[in-house]
Protein backbone atom coordinates (compact mmCIF):
# COMPACT_ATOMS: atom_id res chain seq x y z
CA UNK A 1 0.00 0.00 0.00
CA UNK A 2 2.52 2.95 -1.45
CA UNK A 3 1.86 6.28 0.05
CA UNK A 4 -1.10 4.43 1.75
CA UNK A 5 -1.82 6.93 4.73
CA UNK A 6 -2.23 10.89 5.56
CA UNK A 7 -3.51 12.27 8.31
CA UNK A 8 -6.03 15.43 8.10
CA UNK A 9 -6.33 17.31 11.61
CA UNK A 10 -9.15 20.28 11.61
CA UNK A 11 -8.57 22.64 14.74
CA UNK A 12 -11.78 23.59 16.27
CA UNK A 13 -13.96 20.87 13.87
CA UNK A 14 -15.38 17.60 15.55
CA UNK A 15 -17.76 15.30 14.41
CA UNK A 16 -20.88 16.12 15.34
CA UNK A 17 -23.48 17.31 18.61
CA UNK A 18 -25.74 14.93 19.91
CA UNK A 19 -28.97 16.40 17.23
CA UNK A 20 -26.84 16.55 14.47
CA UNK A 21 -26.76 13.83 11.40
CA UNK A 22 -23.03 12.14 11.82
CA UNK A 23 -22.73 9.54 8.90
CA UNK A 24 -24.78 10.70 5.37
CA UNK A 25 -24.81 8.73 2.65
CA UNK A 26 -23.12 11.02 -0.05
CA UNK A 27 -23.53 10.69 -3.92
CA UNK A 28 -21.97 14.09 -5.11
CA UNK A 29 -18.99 13.96 -3.24
CA UNK A 30 -15.25 13.74 -3.55
CA UNK A 31 -13.40 11.80 -0.53
CA UNK A 32 -11.54 14.14 1.22
CA UNK A 33 -11.73 16.51 4.14
CA UNK A 34 -12.22 19.90 4.17
CA UNK A 35 -13.63 22.47 7.10
CA UNK A 36 -17.10 21.32 6.49
CA UNK A 37 -16.71 17.62 7.02
CA UNK A 38 -15.01 14.48 5.65
CA UNK A 39 -16.23 12.31 3.01
CA UNK A 40 -15.28 9.09 2.77
CA UNK A 41 -15.56 5.52 1.24
CA UNK A 42 -15.97 1.85 2.85
CA UNK A 43 -13.15 -0.58 0.99
CA UNK A 44 -13.94 -3.56 -0.64
CA UNK A 45 -11.44 -6.45 -1.03
CA UNK A 46 -9.13 -7.43 -3.83
CA UNK A 47 -7.86 -10.60 -3.82
CA UNK A 48 -4.32 -10.85 -5.13
CA UNK A 49 -3.19 -14.11 -6.49
CA UNK A 50 1.01 -14.11 -6.73
CA UNK A 51 2.17 -17.07 -8.75
CA UNK A 52 5.95 -17.94 -8.23
CA UNK A 53 7.38 -19.63 -10.99
CA UNK A 54 11.46 -20.82 -11.25
CA UNK A 55 13.18 -20.50 -15.33
CA UNK A 56 15.27 -23.39 -15.09
CA UNK A 57 18.06 -23.13 -17.87
CA UNK A 58 20.03 -26.57 -18.58
CA UNK A 59 23.61 -26.57 -20.20
CA UNK A 60 25.34 -29.55 -20.72
CA UNK A 61 29.12 -29.94 -19.65
CA UNK A 62 31.71 -30.65 -22.35
CA UNK A 63 31.91 -34.13 -21.17
CA UNK A 64 28.97 -35.11 -20.44
CA UNK A 65 29.05 -37.74 -22.39
CA UNK A 66 31.50 -39.39 -20.11
CA UNK A 67 29.79 -38.59 -17.11
CA UNK A 68 28.50 -42.41 -16.67
CA UNK A 69 32.03 -44.04 -17.56
CA UNK A 70 34.14 -41.92 -15.09
CA UNK A 71 31.39 -40.47 -12.34
CA UNK A 72 28.85 -43.54 -12.34
CA UNK A 73 26.43 -40.42 -13.09
CA UNK A 74 23.49 -42.07 -15.40
CA UNK A 75 20.42 -40.04 -16.99
CA UNK A 76 22.79 -36.92 -17.46
CA UNK A 77 21.30 -35.40 -20.46
CA UNK A 78 23.47 -33.70 -23.46
CA UNK A 79 21.10 -31.66 -24.96
CA UNK A 80 20.45 -27.67 -23.93
CA UNK A 81 16.93 -27.72 -21.63
CA UNK A 82 14.99 -24.41 -20.51
CA UNK A 83 11.86 -25.03 -18.96
CA UNK A 84 9.23 -23.65 -15.88
CA UNK A 85 8.19 -24.59 -12.77
CA UNK A 86 5.17 -23.28 -10.53
CA UNK A 87 6.89 -23.20 -7.44
CA UNK A 88 3.85 -21.62 -5.45
CA UNK A 89 0.85 -19.59 -4.85
CA UNK A 90 0.19 -17.46 -2.35
CA UNK A 91 -2.87 -15.24 -1.15
CA UNK A 92 -2.90 -11.53 -0.07
CA UNK A 93 -5.54 -9.04 0.02
CA UNK A 94 -5.51 -5.14 -0.23
CA UNK A 95 -8.46 -2.64 -0.06
CA UNK A 96 -10.33 -1.22 -2.86
CA UNK A 97 -12.52 2.50 -2.18
CA UNK A 98 -16.30 0.46 -2.90
CA UNK A 99 -18.09 4.10 -5.28
CA UNK A 100 -21.40 2.70 -3.81
CA UNK A 101 -20.04 3.24 0.24
CA UNK A 102 -19.91 6.69 0.04
CA UNK A 103 -20.52 8.75 3.07
CA UNK A 104 -20.03 12.33 4.68
CA UNK A 105 -19.19 13.27 7.90
CA UNK A 106 -20.34 17.03 9.14
CA UNK A 107 -18.02 19.16 11.08
CA UNK A 108 -19.63 21.41 14.08
CA UNK A 109 -17.46 24.14 14.59
CA UNK A 110 -18.50 24.27 18.93
CA UNK A 111 -16.57 20.64 19.13
CA UNK A 112 -12.88 19.72 20.03
CA UNK A 113 -10.20 19.11 17.59
CA UNK A 114 -11.03 15.32 15.68
CA UNK A 115 -8.50 13.55 13.44
CA UNK A 116 -9.91 11.57 10.54
CA UNK A 117 -7.68 9.13 8.53
CA UNK A 118 -8.27 8.27 5.24
CA UNK A 119 -5.95 6.06 3.03
CA UNK A 120 -4.91 7.53 -0.48
CA UNK A 121 -8.39 5.93 -2.29
CA UNK A 122 -10.13 7.73 0.45
CA UNK A 123 -11.25 4.66 2.76
CA UNK A 124 -11.97 5.44 6.17
CA UNK A 125 -8.92 4.18 8.11
CA UNK A 126 -9.49 5.62 11.96
CA UNK A 127 -10.91 8.53 13.72
CA UNK A 128 -8.91 10.08 16.71
CA UNK A 129 -6.04 7.35 15.70
CA UNK A 130 -3.66 6.56 14.02
CA UNK A 131 -4.13 2.65 12.34
CA UNK A 132 -1.57 0.47 13.47
CA UNK A 133 -2.79 -2.21 11.12
CA UNK A 134 -1.41 -0.78 8.27
CA UNK A 135 0.88 -2.70 6.63
CA UNK A 136 2.39 -4.02 3.06
CA UNK A 137 1.74 -7.89 2.14
CA UNK A 138 4.74 -9.86 1.88
CA UNK A 139 5.65 -11.76 -1.10
CA UNK A 140 8.14 -14.24 -2.10
CA UNK A 141 11.25 -13.36 -2.56
CA UNK A 142 12.69 -13.30 -6.37
CA UNK A 143 16.01 -14.37 -6.81
CA UNK A 144 18.50 -15.60 -9.26
CA UNK A 145 21.14 -18.45 -8.92
CA UNK A 146 24.58 -16.72 -9.23
CA UNK A 147 26.24 -17.39 -12.59
CA UNK A 148 28.70 -20.82 -13.05
CA UNK A 149 31.90 -20.62 -11.75
CA UNK A 150 34.96 -20.33 -13.87
CA UNK A 151 35.95 -24.03 -14.33
CA UNK A 152 39.29 -23.27 -16.22
CA UNK A 153 40.31 -21.56 -12.75
CA UNK A 154 40.35 -25.13 -10.90
CA UNK A 155 42.14 -26.72 -13.65
CA UNK A 156 45.70 -28.59 -13.27
CA UNK A 157 47.88 -27.75 -16.28
CA UNK A 158 47.74 -31.57 -17.78
CA UNK A 159 43.82 -30.93 -18.36
CA UNK A 160 44.54 -27.65 -20.13
CA UNK A 161 47.00 -29.85 -22.56
CA UNK A 162 45.05 -32.84 -23.33
CA UNK A 163 44.61 -33.35 -26.61
CA UNK A 164 40.86 -35.12 -26.50
CA UNK A 165 38.08 -34.94 -24.44
CA UNK A 166 38.37 -38.32 -23.28
CA UNK A 167 41.76 -37.66 -21.73
CA UNK A 168 40.23 -34.61 -20.34
CA UNK A 169 37.27 -36.66 -18.43
CA UNK A 170 40.32 -39.13 -17.56
CA UNK A 171 41.77 -36.56 -15.88
CA UNK A 172 39.39 -34.30 -14.47
CA UNK A 173 37.44 -37.80 -12.99
CA UNK A 174 41.06 -38.68 -11.14
CA UNK A 175 41.20 -34.98 -9.83
CA UNK A 176 38.11 -35.09 -8.74
CA UNK A 177 38.67 -38.30 -6.60
CA UNK A 178 41.53 -37.01 -5.27
CA UNK A 179 39.84 -34.08 -3.87
CA UNK A 180 37.44 -36.65 -2.06
CA UNK A 181 40.08 -38.16 -0.79
CA UNK A 182 41.54 -34.99 0.50
CA UNK A 183 38.54 -33.99 2.22
CA UNK A 184 37.67 -37.11 4.23
CA UNK A 185 41.48 -37.50 5.59
CA UNK A 186 40.59 -33.90 6.86
CA UNK A 187 37.07 -34.86 8.22
CA UNK A 188 38.87 -38.01 9.95
CA UNK A 189 41.99 -36.22 11.08
CA UNK A 190 43.97 -38.11 9.52
CA UNK A 191 45.45 -35.41 7.06
CA UNK A 192 49.03 -34.67 6.52
CA UNK A 193 47.80 -31.14 6.17
CA UNK A 194 45.43 -30.78 9.30
CA UNK A 195 44.65 -26.96 10.34
CA UNK A 196 45.27 -25.98 13.93
CA UNK A 197 41.69 -24.81 14.56
CA UNK A 198 38.25 -25.46 13.71
CA UNK A 199 38.03 -22.70 11.45
CA UNK A 200 40.34 -23.78 9.49
CA UNK A 201 38.91 -26.89 8.94
CA UNK A 202 36.10 -25.38 7.72
CA UNK A 203 37.67 -23.18 5.40
CA UNK A 204 39.53 -26.03 4.00
CA UNK A 205 36.83 -27.84 3.12
CA UNK A 206 34.63 -25.39 1.76
CA UNK A 207 37.77 -24.70 -0.61
CA UNK A 208 37.44 -28.36 -1.59
CA UNK A 209 34.30 -28.31 -1.94
CA UNK A 210 34.34 -25.42 -4.53
CA UNK A 211 36.62 -27.40 -6.53
CA UNK A 212 34.68 -30.27 -6.72
CA UNK A 213 31.31 -28.72 -7.74
CA UNK A 214 33.55 -26.79 -10.40
CA UNK A 215 34.74 -29.67 -11.93
CA UNK A 216 31.64 -31.90 -11.70
CA UNK A 217 30.10 -29.36 -13.99
CA UNK A 218 32.37 -30.61 -16.78
CA UNK A 219 30.17 -33.97 -16.05
CA UNK A 220 26.76 -32.59 -14.86
CA UNK A 221 26.22 -29.54 -16.99
CA UNK A 222 24.95 -26.12 -15.53
CA UNK A 223 21.79 -25.18 -14.09
CA UNK A 224 20.49 -22.25 -13.46
CA UNK A 225 17.21 -21.24 -11.69
CA UNK A 226 15.67 -17.54 -12.56
CA UNK A 227 12.54 -17.33 -9.60
CA UNK A 228 10.28 -14.47 -10.43
CA UNK A 229 6.22 -13.61 -9.20
CA UNK A 230 3.56 -12.27 -10.94
CA UNK A 231 0.22 -11.17 -9.55
CA UNK A 232 -3.43 -11.34 -10.67
CA UNK A 233 -5.73 -9.18 -8.85
CA UNK A 234 -9.62 -10.11 -8.77
CA UNK A 235 -12.38 -8.14 -7.17
CA UNK A 236 -15.24 -10.23 -6.81
CA UNK A 237 -18.79 -8.70 -6.49
CA UNK A 238 -20.11 -12.07 -6.70
CA UNK A 239 -19.47 -15.74 -5.98
CA UNK A 240 -16.92 -17.07 -8.44
CA UNK A 241 -16.83 -20.60 -9.84
CA UNK A 242 -13.84 -22.19 -12.00
CA UNK A 243 -12.99 -18.96 -13.07
CA UNK A 244 -9.44 -19.32 -14.81
CA UNK A 245 -7.40 -17.02 -14.53
CA UNK A 246 -4.26 -18.00 -15.72
CA UNK A 247 -3.04 -20.73 -17.51
CA UNK A 248 0.81 -22.67 -17.00
CA UNK A 249 3.25 -24.26 -19.66
CA UNK A 250 6.28 -26.26 -19.05
CA UNK A 251 7.98 -24.77 -21.79
CA UNK A 252 6.10 -20.84 -21.97
CA UNK A 253 5.86 -20.77 -18.11
CA UNK A 254 2.79 -18.50 -16.85
CA UNK A 255 0.42 -17.23 -19.74
CA UNK A 256 -2.55 -15.59 -19.94
CA UNK A 257 -5.55 -17.11 -18.86
CA UNK A 258 -6.97 -17.15 -22.94
CA UNK A 259 -3.60 -18.71 -24.38
CA UNK A 260 -4.32 -22.79 -24.54
CA UNK A 261 -0.77 -23.34 -24.53
CA UNK A 262 -0.74 -24.22 -20.96
CA UNK A 263 -3.48 -25.90 -18.64
CA UNK A 264 -6.17 -23.81 -16.96
CA UNK A 265 -5.59 -22.49 -13.20
CA UNK A 266 -8.85 -21.72 -11.60
CA UNK A 267 -10.21 -19.75 -8.83
CA UNK A 268 -13.19 -20.50 -6.53
CA UNK A 269 -14.90 -17.70 -4.20
CA UNK A 270 -17.71 -18.56 -2.42
CA UNK A 271 -19.61 -16.54 0.41
CA UNK A 272 -20.20 -18.61 3.28
CA UNK A 273 -23.76 -17.25 3.33
CA UNK A 274 -26.22 -16.53 0.57
CA UNK A 275 -25.47 -13.11 -0.72
CA UNK A 276 -28.55 -10.93 -1.32
CA UNK A 277 -29.43 -9.25 -4.77
CA UNK A 278 -27.99 -5.74 -4.64
CA UNK A 279 -30.87 -3.50 -6.45
CA UNK A 280 -31.25 -0.20 -6.45
CA UNK A 281 -34.06 -1.14 -4.34
CA UNK A 282 -32.01 -2.52 -1.60
CA UNK A 283 -29.49 0.25 -2.03
CA UNK A 284 -32.41 3.28 -1.21
CA UNK A 285 -33.15 1.01 1.34
CA UNK A 286 -29.57 1.59 2.89
CA UNK A 287 -29.46 5.02 2.49
CA UNK A 288 -32.59 5.42 4.04
CA UNK A 289 -31.15 3.29 7.02
CA UNK A 290 -28.14 5.46 7.10
CA UNK A 291 -30.17 8.47 6.98
CA UNK A 292 -32.25 7.89 9.81
CA UNK A 293 -29.52 6.11 12.53
CA UNK A 294 -26.90 8.77 13.77
CA UNK A 295 -23.26 7.08 13.93
CA UNK A 296 -20.45 6.05 11.80
CA UNK A 297 -20.70 3.40 9.38
CA UNK A 298 -19.00 0.20 9.28
CA UNK A 299 -18.63 -3.00 7.26
CA UNK A 300 -19.59 -6.40 8.75
CA UNK A 301 -17.65 -8.78 5.97
CA UNK A 302 -18.81 -12.30 5.39
CA UNK A 303 -16.61 -15.15 5.56
CA UNK A 304 -15.94 -16.29 2.18
CA UNK A 305 -13.95 -19.70 0.63
CA UNK A 306 -11.09 -18.79 -1.66
CA UNK A 307 -9.33 -21.75 -3.82
CA UNK A 308 -6.89 -21.78 -6.25
CA UNK A 309 -6.36 -24.76 -8.19
CA UNK A 310 -5.65 -26.97 -10.98
CA UNK A 311 -7.56 -30.42 -12.00
CA UNK A 312 -4.86 -32.50 -10.11
CA UNK A 313 -3.65 -30.04 -7.56
CA UNK A 314 -5.12 -27.45 -5.01
CA UNK A 315 -2.36 -24.41 -4.62
CA UNK A 316 -4.38 -22.58 -2.12
CA UNK A 317 -7.27 -22.38 -0.20
CA UNK A 318 -8.26 -20.46 2.62
CA UNK A 319 -11.35 -18.08 4.29
CA UNK A 320 -11.30 -14.48 4.37
CA UNK A 321 -14.07 -11.31 5.26
CA UNK A 322 -15.10 -10.47 2.13
CA UNK A 323 -17.19 -6.96 2.66
CA UNK A 324 -18.47 -6.82 -0.76
CA UNK A 325 -20.79 -10.25 0.34
CA UNK A 326 -21.52 -8.51 3.73
CA UNK A 327 -23.37 -5.82 5.15
CA UNK A 328 -22.80 -2.40 6.64
CA UNK A 329 -23.62 -1.19 10.37
CA UNK A 330 -23.63 2.09 12.16
CA UNK A 331 -21.44 2.55 15.46
CA UNK A 332 -23.72 5.30 17.67
CA UNK A 333 -23.08 8.53 17.72
CA UNK A 334 -23.31 8.81 21.21
CA UNK A 335 -19.73 7.81 21.72
CA UNK A 336 -18.76 11.19 20.11
CA UNK A 337 -20.34 13.78 21.90
CA UNK A 338 -18.13 16.64 22.68
CA UNK A 339 -17.04 15.19 26.30
CA UNK A 340 -15.21 12.31 25.06
CA UNK A 341 -12.57 11.45 22.70
CA UNK A 342 -13.75 8.20 21.76
CA UNK A 343 -10.99 6.05 19.48
CA UNK A 344 -12.08 4.18 16.79
CA UNK A 345 -10.07 1.91 13.93
CA UNK A 346 -11.01 0.20 10.92
CA UNK A 347 -9.26 -2.77 9.25
CA UNK A 348 -7.76 -1.35 6.17
CA UNK A 349 -8.41 -4.09 3.97
CA UNK A 350 -12.10 -4.91 5.07
CA UNK A 351 -13.58 -1.79 6.83
CA UNK A 352 -14.59 -4.02 9.66
CA UNK A 353 -14.55 -2.61 13.30
CA UNK A 354 -11.28 -3.36 14.99
CA UNK A 355 -10.70 -0.93 17.94
CA UNK A 356 -13.54 1.62 19.89
CA UNK A 357 -11.48 2.99 22.65
CA UNK A 358 -13.10 5.56 25.06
Amino acid sequence: MKNLLFTIALTAACLMTATSSFAQYATDYAPGVNAEGAVYFLPKTTINVTFTVAKVSYTPGDLCKYADRYMHLSNVSENDDVHYELLSVTLTYSPTADEGKCYRIPFNPKSVTTNVLLSDEGTLLAVNSDNPYVEEPTLPAESKTENAVDIRTYMTEDMLMAGSKAKLAELVAGQIYEIRESRNALMKGESDYMPSDGAGLKLMTENLNLQEKALMQLFEGVTEREVTNKTISITPDDNISRQIIARFSRKLGLVDNDDLAGAPIYLDVKCQKEIPARTAATDATSRARTRRYEGLVYNLPAKTNVKVYTTNRTYIESTTPLPQFGETEILSSRLFRKQSNTKVILDPINGALLKVEE
